[in-house]
């Protein structure tokens, strides 16, 4: 005997179904759509009943591109992970020769294509593309999704076709993904909200190298995958995450209401700061030397034993370069004022210029991997740090 929620999915999902016919009213459609696609997170038996569903996410496809819904940053985007642009059953290349290959678009022109295939009917030469469908379906929804493998299947005939797409690097997807990197805009955001650069920077001695294999710099067929990759990177396996989001700055015993972790320019800054990274370095020593032994285990993330070893003995680079940028600048602010350089770091959102200090960086980075054990974590003055005192008084000029 089915179940209430059983019967009210399977209702929802009919009445769908029924508003993109041919003749019917389209009245409602949209309330219809967004109920099939939230229903299923209401509950573990929702979301169960939604993937044993073939027609749902069929529908749920050519609504989003009827209504403009989702975000559209990522080749697949606007289609469900049970639609794939390069699922066609039975495929051979040579069976498409005769009707030539397509060279790969703008991203946004993809867009634009399905927004004008969301109101197509079928046809007999798009009948090959679908033959894993069923065939009752709505002629808008199968002529929808025909129509984008079609294309997609031209795409692939092309002699350059791997220099445009790749296959999603979330583990388990083997959707088509764009190598794009993503929109302007989104890269501006992601550089105004973090200290990423800089951090990259004294791990690598570049601020634009992918060594650290962030999802950011990945290909992802769509942002749910790039969303979920992301947050296990981050959670999971980067241990400069914990470094980006907090800078480990005992509490503020100001009483003028200052936010916690304040900290005044004035001559102790510096010092403060460099206090902050020895905190932080015992901290973080543990999580890192973990890591080298015992890489996490991940559901999203593609990792394996030597892709986290490079990122933790980058980790254990990055905390010992800071830590040696701020040990040099506590030695410096001990100068008198009119000595005291004015670009010292003096705030706890320095490390988000990172040009100012790529000098700095790059200095201290040279002498710690000429003098320093890179295997451990650095909790205090060693000998690479006493090379670093000596060489201080240059460093922020």
């Amino acid at each position: 005997m089915p179940l209430p929620l059983q019967i009210t999915y399977e209702t929802l999902v009919a009445l769908l179904e029924a508003s993109l016919l041919e003749d019917a009213d389209e009245l409602g459609r949209g309330a219809l759509a967004r109920a099939v696609r939230v229903l299923p997170l209401a509950c573990v038996e929702a979301g169960t009943l939604a993937r044993a569903n073939p027609r749902a996410p069929l529908l749920l496809a050519l609504c989003d591109y009827l209504y403009s819904t989702g975000p559209r940053a990522r080749y697949c985007d606007g289609l469900p992970l049970a639609v794939s642009p390069a699922h066609v059953p039975h495929f051979d290349r040579n069976d498409f020769i005769i009707e030539g290959a397509q060279h790969p678009h703008e991203l946004e022109t993809y867009f634009e294509q399905r927004d004008g295939w969301s109101d197509i009917l079928l046809q007999q030469e798009l009948l090959p593309w679908i033959p894993d469908l069923p065939i009752d379906l709505p002629e808008r929804v199968l002529a929808f999704v025909a129509r984008i493998r079609k294309e997609h299947t031209h795409m692939r005939m092309h002699p350059q076709y791997n220099r445009f797409f790749t296959t999603c690097q979330r583990k388990g997807c083997a959707r088509p993904a764009l190598i794009v990197a993503p929109k302007p805009k989104m890269q501006i955001a992601l550089k105004t909200r973090s200290s990423y650069d800089y951090w990259q920077l004294c791990a690598t001695g570049s601020a634009t190298l992918n060594a650290r294999r962030n999802p950011r710099n990945m290909s992802f067929c769509c942002q749910g995958c790039f969303r979920v990759v992301e947050e296990e990177f981050r959670t999971k396996v980067d241990v400069l995450a914990d470094v980006e989001s907090a800078e480990f700055l005992p509490k503020s015993s100001r009483r003028d209401g200052a936010a916690p972790g304040a900290v005044t320019i004035g001559p102790c800054s510096a010092n403060k700061l460099y206090e902050a990274a020895l905190l932080r370095n015992a901290l973080l020593n543990r999580r890192i030397r973990q890591g080298l032994t015992a890489p996490p285990k991940t559901h999203h993330y593609p990792l394996t034993q030597a892709d986290s070893q490079t990122m933790q003995q980058q980790a254990i680079d990055a905390v010992n370069v800071d830590l040696g940028v701020l040990y040099a600048a506590a030695v410096v602010a001990k100068n008198a004022p009119r000595w005291r350089p004015a670009s010292l770091p003096c705030a706890t959102d320095w490390r988000k210029r990172t040009n100012a200090y790529r000098n700095a960086v790059t200095r201290v980075r040279a002498i710690y991997k000429k003098y320093a054990d890179s295997n451990s974590v650095c909790k205090g003055e060693t000998r690479w740090m006493r090379k670093v005192r000596k060489a201080s008084e240059g460093l922020f000029t």
